[in-house]
């Protein structure tokens, strides 16, 4: 998750770098973060998100509601079992 007072876009669950802004470190974040499991997928697929096998765990520029839809996704209780 990368907080950001821009008023740039937010970047969430993207599947390749190529979706990010040049940004010095966007790349490096999107490297690190993992790979959705299924759960988390499928959430992300009941919010609107279009997601598939390579959809990282990784915000970029995020603003608050995408700080909220983020760990929705990652929380739900249908998620943790």
């Amino acid at each position: 998750m990368h907080l950001s007072e821009s008023e740039d876009p937010a970047v969430e669950l993207p599947s390749d770098p190529d979706e990010l802004p040049d940004e010095e470190y966007a790349e490096q974040l999107f490297q690190m973060s993992s790979r959705l499991p299924f759960a988390m997928r499928s959430a992300a697929e009941q919010e609107g998100y279009r997601v598939d096998l390579d959809t990282r765990g990784f915000v970029f520029n995020a603003d608050p509601g995408a700080l909220v839809r983020f760990l929705d996704i990652g929380t739900r209780p249908s998620n943790l079992r």
